[in-house]
């Protein structure tokens, strides 16, 4: 977007899902589709126990920006 002109605002990642609710499937493009035996609560405890961090792990991202001129 700033090569394009806009200045960057704010930007922000969130789910439109609540995936304890929603069941988490896999995608590859190579094979078929599978649901995974995990929830989103699961995923994460996972992945922090890895020492990863889920802040901005959200499945969309929103961008807010202004064209300055």
């Amino acid at each position: 977007m700033e090569q394009n002109g806009y200045e960057i605002e704010r930007t922000e990642t969130w789910d439109r899902f609540d995936y304890d609710l929603v069941p988490l499937w896999s995608f590859d493009y190579a094979g078929k589709s599978e649901k995974l035996r995990f929830n989103r609560s699961r995923v994460t405890q996972i992945l922090e126990s890895c020492g990863g961090n889920a802040k901005n792990r959200g499945d969309n991202l929103y961008v807010l920006a202004r064209n300055p001129e």
